[in-house]
């Protein structure tokens, strides 16, 4: 009997011997563990390239899991084509109409107008290049982080009409868009030089001030249809990424299959092309992009889809639903 409990003391002084002679291996495996995993890493930390994993992380939810959009401007008819791939949602039943149905409005399906002006405004800023007809937004990624800038930029938007009595053009919604999405970063703008509207995002009356813990994981094309000069208009698209980087384009894509699209339409737009061979145009690439990545099945796979068209010119958005 004494033997007996002599062994049990014997073995388990052992093991907390081994325990205690692991345990750093064990902190320091943890810890590098938790260093080198994507998912511990801190919002300013960089790659041995000097890239952020954040912002990459962010790119690659907009760009590999958004829905497709395809959007591109006719120089000639100063109008803007943008195509986007609708699903059904579970549970909710639509029927589809064999033929395209056109309706002119102030809003679209995937187009979020930031800020638009009536008749009468649009007649007293002629000429002022400042000064936009309609500006809207289409994104691709986290719907949460859609919803949320929508709402930033219009606050943003109704903060510039109430302080200049204009519609902010397409170049300012842009740079907004940038300075959102660089939130994240932390940076300090109380010292930067501004015009009476002030930051992007409005400073609350509280404590707390708006930030994010991590980049908007979205892409965003700005559309806008202004004036160029005395009864001339003219019609812009730029994109803003995930890292605040803006861009000006003829045609651009973005969301999942962006890169198959981006390629068909530096193959097939052309300068001076009119509103309707461009709406063709935009649904060729979206069933092009479909066919590459499901096949001939994907009718099938997409049955009670719709391709959304909404092209947007200074009269208002027109809205076409097609089958896929």
């Amino acid at each position: 009997f004494r033997e007996g409990i002599t062994m049990k003391a014997f073995a388990l002084i052992f093991t907390l011997r081994i325990i205690c002679f692991l345990s750093p291996c064990l902190a320091s495996s943890s810890s590098l563990s938790a260093k080198s995993s994507p998912y511990y890493q801190s919002i300013t930390a960089l790659d041995k390239y000097g890239n952020s994993p954040q912002i990459r992380n962010a790119r690659l939810a907009s760009s590999k899991h958004g829905a497709l959009v395809v959007a591109a401007v006719s120089d000639k008819d100063n109008t803007i084509v943008v195509c986007t791939l609708h699903t059904p949602r579970m549970g909710v039943k639509r029927c589809l109409k064999n033929e395209a149905v056109g309706v002119v409005q102030s809003h679209g399906h995937s187009l979020h107008v930031i800020a638009a002006s009536d008749e009468a405004t649009y007649d007293e800023i002629k000429g002022n290049s400042f000064g936009s007809a309609i500006t809207a937004l289409v994104c691709s990624g986290v719907k949460s982080d859609s919803n949320l800038l929508i709402s930033l930029l219009r606050s943003h938007a109704r903060r510039v009409w109430d302080r200049y009595d204009i519609i902010p053009s397409v170049d300012r919604v842009a740079d907004s868009t940038s300075e959102i999405f660089l939130t994240f970063m932390g940076y300090d703008r109380s010292k930067e030089i501004m015009d009476g509207v002030g930051p992007s995002v409005e400073e609350s009356n509280g404590d707390d001030e708006f930030s994010m813990s991590r980049p908007f994981g979205v892409q965003a094309l700005i559309v806008g249809v202004g004036q160029g000069g005395p009864r001339q208009t003219h019609a812009t698209l730029k994109s803003v990424d995930p890292s605040g980087v803006t861009l000006s384009w003829f045609a651009r894509a973005m969301g999942k299959g962006s890169d198959t699209a981006n390629k068909l339409l530096r193959e097939k737009w052309r300068h001076n092309m009119e509103k309707e061979d461009l709406v063709v145009l935009c649904v060729e690439i979206v069933r092009e992009v479909l066919q590459k990545e499901l096949g001939e099945d994907f009718k099938s796979a997409h049955e009670g889809s719709e391709i959304v068209c909404e092209t947007l010119n200074q009269h208002g958005i027109q809205v076409q639903q097609i089958p896929v």
